[in-house]
């Protein structure tokens, strides 16, 4: 309870969302496009209420069982609300962060019918109200990251985890949710129509003679095997990119920014499109260069070869990607403020992980989603958290995150990984070997191959694998699934922050689907949906309410 409140003297508000600066009402009002235009990513609102003399408590319980959870489900943020019995005053924050502005999904809040169902209407009851948009200045430790956790999510004697998960389900607008199911569907038919596209492409680079073409232009230039395969798959990945470019437009750019997913332009969008073209000259080539010399050298047994070489390239290219590749699209920068490295690096050191620093990536500068991760591969390992984690989330939230991230370097998920994909590797290979001998003996005259060990034939390897890998989806999908619940279970053990994990699954529903059904997670999830995900927080959860952290004793429930 606030047993003092100068509003007036300095309009300076002391809250749970840190220390904010506030504007008077009247330049609040001649200053609210602007404060709509910089308070992102999160905009606050700090509302005071005088309320009608004897109605103070009854305007508390209304506000606290109506207007507080249906904020909530409508996709706001309060952090804390007050009342003071001294003044007959009210006073909370409110927070919305999303693609609509603050007044857009205020009047939105105001105008929908559950709204106006609200009984009782606290309404009524407020003689007076007042708001300033108000901006962090200083963040205080704990102040800031008081969760939001849900009426029903609360811990208390009759915590019950399915009913908990369906409480922070509930917070998610109806229309946030269907935005985020259409995208997240639409990602099922675009597995499919990359397939066909891709297929398509390898057809025709095949029945054209295109193929062969290429390989003849190759042969012209130089005498040299290797830089023919060099030449020959510089044209292939041009003319494929190229061909697949109108998709590459729609499913990279023009889809994500009718979600709002994105942030970039087209010029910027395009450029990074062009230094990935770049990395996938230098590397691919390296990489095939490696391949067709296996399969000069060893006719016979070039599958297992190659899928040595495979797995050998993959794990020096997850090596080498955190110090030289991925800065080419993005700045990594250490992360300074020691209230939220510190405690990271805590978590690390706690569980062997040998971190002295914590990295920051503009990942604002393509997109809005919030991600993190221990990259990097026998020494090049570190801990990145994205700019939008880091500008979005509460400490408790980017805890729940980065011990997830540990979850997987301490379970080894790196090296798993490797073996699981290795071993489809070889059976790759070996189909690869099978399926590619009967459409040479087929089709090989056609299509101008002349063998196994032919350059002109890389659209047919592709085509295969792409069939292979295509088939796989739901394996592939259900390995890696089966990882990320594993890391989840770290995390909560790690990071111990079973309603901050249940915050970010919520904010990771941006772009995933938070209740598909059981086949359908089964298919085309490779990450647990957000109500699994949830119910594990959940679970978690009621298994420690009688810790420090909650402090519900075991005898009563």
């Amino acid at each position: 309870m606030i047993r003092q409140f100068g509003v007036a003297a300095g309009s300076v508000a002391l809250c749970a969302v840190g220390i904010f600066v506030g504007r008077s009402p009247t330049a609040a009002v001649a200053q609210a496009r602007e404060a709509q235009a910089t308070c992102r990513p999160t905009c606050w609102q700090l509302r005071l209420y005088t309320i009608d003399r004897g109605k103070l408590d009854d305007f508390a319980q209304a506000w606290s069982r109506g207007v507080y959870p249906l904020r909530l489900k409508r996709g706001f943020q309060i952090p804390a609300a007050w009342s003071m019995p001294e003044t007959n005053q009210f006073v909370w924050i409110v927070g919305y962060d999303g693609p609509e502005t603050f007044a857009a999904k205020d009047s939105s809040y105001y105008a929908s019918a559950e709204r106006a169902a609200l009984q009782p209407d606290p309404r009524p009851w407020i003689a007076r109200a007042e708001k300033w948009f108000v901006t962090p200045v200083l963040s205080g430790p704990g102040a800031q990251d008081q969760l939001p956790v849900p009426p029903g999510a609360e811990a208390s004697d009759h915590f019950d985890p399915v009913v908990a998960t369906n409480a922070y389900l509930a917070t998610v607008p109806p229309d946030k949710r269907a935005r985020s199911d259409a995208y997240f569907e639409g990602g099922y038919w675009l597995i499919l129509w990359n397939f066909l596209a891709s297929a398509a492409v390898y057809l025709l680079l095949l029945g054209k003679g295109w193929s062969a073409r290429m390989r003849d232009l190759a042969e012209r230039v130089t005498g040299s095997k290797p830089l023919q395969t060099f030449l020959y798959w510089v044209q292939f990945l041009v003319v494929t990119a190229v061909l697949l470019f109108p998709l590459t437009v729609y499913q990279g750019f023009v889809r994500e920014h009718q979600y709002g997913l994105a942030t970039q332009t087209f010029g910027p969008w395009l450029g990074d499109q062009l230094k990935g073209l770049a990395v996938g000259v230098v590397l691919g080539g390296v990489f095939v260069i490696a391949i067709y010399g296996v399969v000069r050298r060893a006719p016979r047994s070039w599958w297992i070869w190659g899928s040595v070489v495979t797995v050998a390239f993959l794990m020096f290219s997850a090596m080498i990607a955190p110090v030289f590749i991925l800065p080419l699209f993005n700045k990594y920068t250490k992360l300074e403020d020691a209230r939220v490295k510190d405690p990271i690096l805590s978590m690390a050191r706690a569980n062997g992980i040998p971190a002295s620093e914590v990295y920051v990536v503009n990942a604002s500068r393509q997109s809005t989603r919030v991600s993190a991760n221990v990259s990097g591969f026998l020494g090049t390992e570190r801990i990145t958290l994205n700019d939008n984690l880091l500008n979005r989330c509460t400490l408790p939230e980017i805890e729940s995150t980065m011990g997830h991230e540990m979850g997987h370097y301490v379970l080894n998920h790196v090296y798993k990984g490797t073996l699981f994909f290795g071993v489809l590797t070889v059976l790759g290979f070996a189909f690869l070997r099978g399926a590619s001998g009967r459409a040479l003996t087929r089709r090989g005259d056609a299509w101008r191959l002349r063998g196994v060990d032919d350059l002109a034939a890389l659209p047919l390897f592709a085509l295969l694998i792409a069939v292979y890998f295509f088939v796989l989806t739901p394996v592939t999908n259900t390995y890696i699934r089966t990882q990320e619940y594993e890391a989840d279970i770290f995390g909560l053990n790690a990071a111990g922050q079973p309603d901050g994990e249940a915050l970010i699954d919520l904010k990771l529903g941006d772009y995933r689907k938070l209740d598909p059904g059981p086949v359908e997670e089964l298919i085309f999830f490779d990450h647990p949906s957000g109500r699994t995900r949830i119910y594990a927080a959940m679970r978690w959860k009621a298994e420690h309410l009688n810790s420090p952290l909650y402090g519900v004793p075991a005898s009563s429930r």
